[in-house]
């Protein structure tokens, strides 16, 4: 497989990375992240960057462990969604404190 490149520019930083995928997967993932960047700025108030960036990469992990769980019952899915929100708040949390 080719290796596909990707230029990155999002929350004030900018880079290009390469991976064994092609340009056109590449370009989907990261066109998934910005909607779903732009769901956590319009439904929440942060604004920092990193945070941002956190609280988006959890939602996308979020998604993939609904679609990888999707078999196993929803109160346990709940509970997994619950957990991870606790774990990202107390990184936030974590985060500021470095701040």
């Amino acid at each position: 497989m080719s290796k596909g490149q990707l230029n990155i520019d999002v929350l004030g930083t900018s880079f290009a990375i390469q991976a064994n995928e092609t340009d056109e997967y590449l370009s989907r993932i990261y066109n998934h992240y910005l909607n779903v960047l732009d769901q956590v700025r319009q439904t929440s108030k942060v604004s920092d960057p990193l945070k941002l960036a956190i609280l988006t990469g959890i939602l996308v992990t979020d998604e993939l462990y609904k679609e990888e769980f999707s078999g196993q019952n929803s109160q346990e899915l709940i509970q997994k969604a619950c957990d991870m929100e606790k774990s990202a708040m107390r990184m936030i949390e974590k985060i500021n404190e470095v701040i």
